[in-house]
Protein backbone atom coordinates (compact mmCIF):
# COMPACT_ATOMS: atom_id res chain seq x y z
CA UNK A 1 0.00 0.00 0.00
CA UNK A 2 2.63 2.31 0.71
CA UNK A 3 4.60 1.50 -2.48
CA UNK A 4 1.29 2.20 -4.49
CA UNK A 5 1.18 6.07 -2.46
CA UNK A 6 4.96 6.50 -3.70
CA UNK A 7 4.30 5.68 -6.89
CA UNK A 8 1.51 7.99 -6.98
CA UNK A 9 2.98 10.35 -5.31
CA UNK A 10 5.73 10.00 -8.17
CA UNK A 11 3.06 10.08 -11.31
CA UNK A 12 1.80 13.59 -9.43
CA UNK A 13 4.96 15.40 -9.24
CA UNK A 14 5.94 14.15 -13.01
CA UNK A 15 2.46 16.08 -14.64
CA UNK A 16 2.80 18.91 -12.23
CA UNK A 17 6.44 19.43 -13.93
CA UNK A 18 5.27 18.60 -17.08
CA UNK A 19 2.60 21.18 -17.09
CA UNK A 20 4.46 23.85 -15.67
CA UNK A 21 7.05 23.32 -18.05
CA UNK A 22 4.29 23.90 -20.68
CA UNK A 23 3.11 26.86 -18.80
CA UNK A 24 7.06 28.44 -19.05
CA UNK A 25 7.25 27.74 -22.55
CA UNK A 26 3.34 29.21 -23.53
CA UNK A 27 4.72 32.39 -21.91
CA UNK A 28 8.14 32.37 -23.48
CA UNK A 29 9.67 32.37 -20.19
CA UNK A 30 12.26 29.47 -20.95
CA UNK A 31 13.25 26.90 -23.57
CA UNK A 32 15.77 24.49 -23.86
CA UNK A 33 18.68 24.11 -26.71
CA UNK A 34 21.28 21.63 -26.44
CA UNK A 35 23.98 24.26 -27.71
CA UNK A 36 24.64 27.40 -26.56
CA UNK A 37 27.80 29.70 -26.41
CA UNK A 38 30.22 30.16 -23.59
CA UNK A 39 31.79 33.40 -24.94
CA UNK A 40 30.95 36.65 -26.80
CA UNK A 41 29.50 35.63 -30.45
CA UNK A 42 30.78 38.14 -33.46
CA UNK A 43 28.02 39.17 -35.60
CA UNK A 44 29.15 40.30 -39.06
CA UNK A 45 26.85 43.06 -40.88
CA UNK A 46 28.28 43.04 -44.38
CA UNK A 47 27.86 47.59 -44.56
CA UNK A 48 29.16 49.88 -43.09
CA UNK A 49 27.57 51.83 -39.91
CA UNK A 50 25.01 54.57 -40.58
CA UNK A 51 22.94 52.45 -43.24
CA UNK A 52 19.51 51.01 -43.32
CA UNK A 53 20.75 47.82 -42.02
CA UNK A 54 22.22 49.24 -39.08
CA UNK A 55 19.06 49.30 -37.08
CA UNK A 56 18.04 45.59 -38.32
CA UNK A 57 21.38 44.39 -36.95
CA UNK A 58 21.26 45.84 -33.64
CA UNK A 59 17.86 45.44 -33.01
CA UNK A 60 18.43 41.78 -33.93
CA UNK A 61 21.32 41.21 -31.72
CA UNK A 62 19.54 43.16 -28.59
CA UNK A 63 16.92 40.97 -28.50
CA UNK A 64 18.64 38.05 -29.21
CA UNK A 65 21.47 38.16 -27.04
CA UNK A 66 19.44 37.24 -23.71
CA UNK A 67 18.34 34.39 -24.99
CA UNK A 68 21.85 32.64 -25.58
CA UNK A 69 22.91 34.38 -22.15
CA UNK A 70 26.20 35.59 -24.42
CA UNK A 71 26.84 39.40 -26.01
CA UNK A 72 26.77 39.48 -29.59
CA UNK A 73 29.30 41.81 -30.57
CA UNK A 74 28.52 43.61 -33.81
CA UNK A 75 31.05 44.01 -36.49
CA UNK A 76 30.49 46.35 -39.38
CA UNK A 77 32.59 44.85 -42.66
CA UNK A 78 31.01 47.14 -45.66
CA UNK A 79 32.35 47.07 -49.17
CA UNK A 80 31.08 45.20 -52.69
CA UNK A 81 27.59 46.04 -52.25
CA UNK A 82 27.70 43.53 -48.95
CA UNK A 83 29.82 41.06 -50.82
CA UNK A 84 33.01 41.54 -48.04
CA UNK A 85 31.04 40.36 -45.07
CA UNK A 86 29.52 37.89 -46.06
CA UNK A 87 32.24 36.24 -47.52
CA UNK A 88 34.38 36.98 -44.19
CA UNK A 89 30.73 34.88 -42.09
CA UNK A 90 31.19 31.87 -45.40
CA UNK A 91 34.66 31.22 -44.27
CA UNK A 92 35.12 31.32 -40.95
CA UNK A 93 35.40 28.76 -38.05
CA UNK A 94 32.16 26.82 -38.25
CA UNK A 95 31.94 26.36 -34.37
CA UNK A 96 29.11 28.82 -34.14
CA UNK A 97 31.22 31.76 -32.96
CA UNK A 98 30.65 33.70 -35.89
CA UNK A 99 27.42 34.38 -37.84
CA UNK A 100 26.43 37.55 -39.20
CA UNK A 101 23.59 39.02 -41.32
CA UNK A 102 23.33 39.15 -45.48
CA UNK A 103 20.84 39.62 -47.71
CA UNK A 104 19.28 38.17 -50.94
CA UNK A 105 21.73 40.70 -53.39
CA UNK A 106 24.68 40.60 -51.29
CA UNK A 107 24.44 36.42 -51.25
CA UNK A 108 22.91 35.55 -54.15
CA UNK A 109 23.59 38.69 -57.02
CA UNK A 110 26.65 39.81 -56.24
CA UNK A 111 27.60 35.97 -56.50
CA UNK A 112 26.88 35.54 -59.87
CA UNK A 113 28.41 38.67 -61.45
CA UNK A 114 31.07 38.65 -59.25
CA UNK A 115 34.34 36.56 -58.38
CA UNK A 116 33.85 35.73 -54.72
CA UNK A 117 34.78 32.58 -52.71
CA UNK A 118 31.12 32.00 -52.14
CA UNK A 119 29.11 31.15 -55.34
CA UNK A 120 25.97 29.29 -53.96
CA UNK A 121 23.84 28.32 -50.58
CA UNK A 122 26.09 24.87 -50.29
CA UNK A 123 29.08 27.52 -49.58
CA UNK A 124 27.32 29.06 -46.73
CA UNK A 125 24.78 28.24 -43.67
CA UNK A 126 21.40 30.04 -44.27
CA UNK A 127 19.75 30.26 -41.12
CA UNK A 128 16.50 32.65 -40.93
CA UNK A 129 15.03 35.56 -42.74
CA UNK A 130 14.80 37.97 -40.86
CA UNK A 131 13.20 41.63 -43.23
CA UNK A 132 11.99 41.98 -46.61
CA UNK A 133 12.69 45.62 -47.02
CA UNK A 134 10.24 46.94 -49.98
CA UNK A 135 11.56 49.20 -52.69
CA UNK A 136 9.24 52.56 -52.12
CA UNK A 137 8.82 55.47 -55.38
CA UNK A 138 8.44 58.65 -54.38
CA UNK A 139 7.68 62.26 -56.41
CA UNK A 140 8.18 65.75 -55.15
CA UNK A 141 4.59 66.60 -54.12
CA UNK A 142 3.65 68.84 -57.19
CA UNK A 143 4.77 66.00 -59.51
CA UNK A 144 1.87 65.58 -62.15
CA UNK A 145 1.21 61.56 -61.44
CA UNK A 146 -1.61 61.62 -58.80
CA UNK A 147 -0.79 58.06 -58.38
CA UNK A 148 1.59 54.88 -59.64
CA UNK A 149 -0.88 53.93 -62.48
CA UNK A 150 -0.63 57.41 -63.96
CA UNK A 151 3.05 57.61 -63.85
CA UNK A 152 3.02 54.08 -65.33
CA UNK A 153 0.46 55.23 -68.54
CA UNK A 154 2.67 57.78 -69.06
CA UNK A 155 6.07 55.93 -68.88
CA UNK A 156 4.10 53.62 -71.42
CA UNK A 157 3.66 56.74 -73.82
CA UNK A 158 6.45 58.50 -73.34
CA UNK A 159 9.52 55.51 -73.59
CA UNK A 160 12.68 56.83 -71.68
CA UNK A 161 11.48 60.24 -70.94
CA UNK A 162 10.78 59.99 -67.10
CA UNK A 163 13.60 59.77 -64.87
CA UNK A 164 14.41 57.58 -61.48
CA UNK A 165 16.91 58.12 -59.52
CA UNK A 166 18.41 55.23 -57.20
CA UNK A 167 21.43 54.44 -55.15
CA UNK A 168 23.30 52.80 -57.77
CA UNK A 169 23.28 51.12 -61.26
CA UNK A 170 22.02 47.29 -60.92
CA UNK A 171 21.54 48.24 -56.92
CA UNK A 172 19.01 46.55 -54.77
CA UNK A 173 16.91 49.37 -55.18
CA UNK A 174 17.38 49.76 -58.96
CA UNK A 175 16.97 45.81 -60.03
CA UNK A 176 13.52 45.64 -59.03
CA UNK A 177 12.37 48.45 -61.40
CA UNK A 178 14.37 46.84 -63.89
CA UNK A 179 11.97 43.40 -63.03
CA UNK A 180 9.08 45.95 -63.51
CA UNK A 181 10.38 47.31 -66.83
CA UNK A 182 10.74 43.58 -68.20
CA UNK A 183 7.28 42.36 -67.19
CA UNK A 184 5.65 45.32 -68.01
CA UNK A 185 7.28 46.97 -71.18
CA UNK A 186 7.28 50.44 -70.07
CA UNK A 187 10.42 52.05 -69.90
CA UNK A 188 11.88 54.38 -67.73
CA UNK A 189 15.29 55.98 -67.52
CA UNK A 190 17.10 54.96 -64.88
CA UNK A 191 19.77 57.75 -63.44
CA UNK A 192 21.84 55.68 -60.76
CA UNK A 193 23.94 57.59 -58.27
CA UNK A 194 26.76 56.72 -56.00
CA UNK A 195 24.30 56.03 -52.90
CA UNK A 196 20.83 56.50 -51.17
CA UNK A 197 21.58 60.04 -49.74
CA UNK A 198 22.92 61.63 -53.44
CA UNK A 199 19.61 60.20 -54.83
CA UNK A 200 17.44 61.61 -52.20
CA UNK A 201 19.17 65.20 -52.87
CA UNK A 202 18.82 64.99 -56.65
CA UNK A 203 15.32 63.71 -56.29
CA UNK A 204 14.21 66.59 -53.81
CA UNK A 205 16.34 69.38 -56.10
CA UNK A 206 14.26 67.92 -58.91
CA UNK A 207 17.23 66.49 -61.08
CA UNK A 208 14.83 63.27 -61.21
CA UNK A 209 11.48 62.52 -61.74
CA UNK A 210 10.84 59.75 -59.43
CA UNK A 211 13.46 58.47 -56.46
CA UNK A 212 13.58 54.67 -55.59
CA UNK A 213 14.73 53.72 -52.33
CA UNK A 214 13.32 52.11 -48.91
CA UNK A 215 10.99 53.43 -46.92
CA UNK A 216 12.73 54.65 -43.75
CA UNK A 217 14.51 56.62 -46.05
CA UNK A 218 11.51 58.11 -47.90
CA UNK A 219 9.35 58.12 -44.82
CA UNK A 220 10.44 61.59 -42.80
CA UNK A 221 10.52 63.40 -46.63
CA UNK A 222 6.84 62.60 -47.07
CA UNK A 223 6.10 63.25 -43.60
CA UNK A 224 7.28 66.62 -44.01
CA UNK A 225 6.10 66.99 -47.15
CA UNK A 226 8.69 67.39 -49.26
CA UNK A 227 7.98 64.08 -51.19
CA UNK A 228 4.90 62.01 -52.28
CA UNK A 229 4.76 58.04 -51.94
CA UNK A 230 3.29 56.92 -54.88
CA UNK A 231 3.72 53.11 -54.38
CA UNK A 232 5.95 50.30 -52.71
CA UNK A 233 6.76 47.04 -54.32
CA UNK A 234 5.25 44.48 -51.93
CA UNK A 235 1.70 42.76 -51.30
CA UNK A 236 -0.14 44.86 -48.89
CA UNK A 237 0.08 48.16 -47.39
CA UNK A 238 3.07 49.26 -46.07
CA UNK A 239 2.74 50.53 -42.39
CA UNK A 240 4.46 53.79 -43.12
CA UNK A 241 2.19 54.43 -45.93
CA UNK A 242 -1.34 53.13 -45.29
CA UNK A 243 -2.57 55.18 -47.82
CA UNK A 244 -0.46 54.35 -50.80
CA UNK A 245 -1.66 51.18 -53.16
CA UNK A 246 0.80 48.52 -53.00
CA UNK A 247 2.49 47.33 -56.88
CA UNK A 248 0.90 44.14 -56.23
CA UNK A 249 -2.40 45.74 -55.73
CA UNK A 250 -1.87 48.25 -58.67
CA UNK A 251 -1.42 44.31 -60.47
CA UNK A 252 1.88 44.30 -61.46
CA UNK A 253 3.14 41.67 -60.31
CA UNK A 254 6.58 42.73 -59.13
CA UNK A 255 7.86 42.69 -55.48
CA UNK A 256 11.03 42.27 -55.23
CA UNK A 257 12.30 43.41 -51.73
CA UNK A 258 15.62 43.72 -50.12
CA UNK A 259 15.38 40.33 -48.45
CA UNK A 260 17.56 40.30 -44.94
CA UNK A 261 18.84 37.33 -43.54
CA UNK A 262 20.75 35.56 -40.40
CA UNK A 263 23.35 33.54 -42.14
CA UNK A 264 26.58 30.94 -40.74
CA UNK A 265 29.58 29.75 -42.20
CA UNK A 266 29.94 26.88 -44.39
CA UNK A 267 29.58 23.48 -42.72
CA UNK A 268 28.29 25.58 -39.25
CA UNK A 269 27.90 22.70 -36.62
CA UNK A 270 24.44 21.19 -36.76
CA UNK A 271 23.29 22.28 -33.02
CA UNK A 272 24.59 25.61 -33.13
CA UNK A 273 22.06 26.20 -36.07
CA UNK A 274 19.64 24.72 -34.61
CA UNK A 275 19.84 26.98 -31.28
CA UNK A 276 20.57 30.06 -34.00
CA UNK A 277 17.23 29.20 -35.90
CA UNK A 278 15.35 28.59 -32.68
CA UNK A 279 16.66 32.16 -30.96
CA UNK A 280 16.20 34.07 -34.22
CA UNK A 281 12.60 32.61 -34.94
CA UNK A 282 11.59 33.78 -31.18
CA UNK A 283 12.80 37.23 -31.50
CA UNK A 284 11.43 37.95 -35.01
CA UNK A 285 7.94 36.38 -34.08
CA UNK A 286 8.00 39.01 -31.04
CA UNK A 287 5.67 42.03 -30.86
CA UNK A 288 8.53 43.72 -30.05
CA UNK A 289 10.31 43.15 -33.57
CA UNK A 290 6.49 43.77 -35.03
CA UNK A 291 6.57 46.54 -33.70
CA UNK A 292 9.97 47.62 -34.94
CA UNK A 293 8.82 46.35 -38.32
CA UNK A 294 6.26 48.65 -38.66
CA UNK A 295 8.26 51.73 -37.18
CA UNK A 296 10.82 51.16 -40.21
CA UNK A 297 8.89 49.96 -42.90
CA UNK A 298 9.47 46.41 -43.84
CA UNK A 299 7.76 43.49 -43.59
CA UNK A 300 8.21 40.35 -41.34
CA UNK A 301 8.32 36.97 -43.18
CA UNK A 302 10.41 34.47 -41.34
CA UNK A 303 11.51 31.46 -43.40
CA UNK A 304 14.40 29.30 -42.30
CA UNK A 305 16.82 26.57 -42.91
CA UNK A 306 15.48 24.11 -45.84
CA UNK A 307 12.94 26.75 -46.63
CA UNK A 308 15.15 29.43 -46.83
CA UNK A 309 17.60 27.78 -49.44
CA UNK A 310 15.24 27.22 -51.52
CA UNK A 311 13.75 30.83 -51.24
CA UNK A 312 17.12 32.04 -52.24
CA UNK A 313 17.44 29.32 -55.12
CA UNK A 314 14.36 31.37 -56.07
CA UNK A 315 16.36 34.60 -56.01
CA UNK A 316 19.32 32.80 -57.97
CA UNK A 317 16.57 32.13 -61.23
CA UNK A 318 15.26 35.76 -60.93
CA UNK A 319 19.27 37.26 -60.90
CA UNK A 320 19.81 34.97 -63.66
CA UNK A 321 16.76 36.45 -65.67
CA UNK A 322 18.16 40.12 -65.07
CA UNK A 323 21.46 39.43 -65.93
CA UNK A 324 20.48 37.58 -69.01
CA UNK A 325 18.00 40.45 -70.40
CA UNK A 326 19.85 43.57 -68.54
CA UNK A 327 23.28 41.98 -70.26
CA UNK A 328 24.55 43.06 -67.03
CA UNK A 329 28.58 42.25 -67.62
CA UNK A 330 29.68 38.90 -65.16
CA UNK A 331 33.31 38.86 -63.93
CA UNK A 332 35.29 35.67 -65.84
Amino acid sequence: MKKRRRVDGLFVCLMMAFFLSLSFSHLGMTWAADWMPKSDVTFIVPYAPGGATDPISRMLVMEAGPLIKQKFVVVNRGGSAGAIGTAEVAQAKPDGYTIGLSSANAAVFQALVGRLPYKTTADYTPILKVADVPPTVAVLPNAPWKNFKELMEDAKNRPDQISIGSSGRFSAADLPVHELMLKTGVKFNMVPFSGGGEALVAAMGGHVNAFVSTPLNIAPQVKAGKLRCLTVFQKGRNALFPDVPSTVELGYNVTHPLSYFVMGPKGLDEEALKTYHKVFLEVVKGKKWEDFANQNGFVVDPVGLADLTKELNEWKATYEMLIRELKIEVAK
